[in-house]
């Protein structure tokens, strides 16, 4: 039997490999997480057209929530990495 196929799919899959483009060829995984489906993601991973890397984050400042005191505190961090997912550049003909 034919494989069928699911032009709304290629139509998210296209979609998400255009807005990673858009933002500079990286997004951070977890803002696309939310927006994407886990499958969108795989498919243009094994179709190689964008990789998992994880990227330095320097001289970054996080909020936290003080439970004991109810108060929220500022934690600054020297460095820490995040996964972010970068489009491939295509190959030159």
């Amino acid at each position: 039997m034919p494989k069928m196929v699911d032009s709304s799919f290629d139509r998210r899959a296209n979609h998400l490999l255009r807005s990673i483009q858009l933002c500079g060829g990286c997004v951070p995984l977890h803002r696309l997480q939310f927006q994407f489906s886990d499958s969108v993601i795989q498919t243009l991973l094994d179709k190689e057209l964008v990789q998992v890397q994880n990227r330095a984050i320097r001289n970054s400042q996080f909020a936290v929530k003080d439970k004991s005191l109810g108060k929220i505190n500022y934690t600054f961090c020297q460095k820490i990495e995040i996964p972010v997912i970068c489009s491939v550049p295509p190959f030159p003909s």
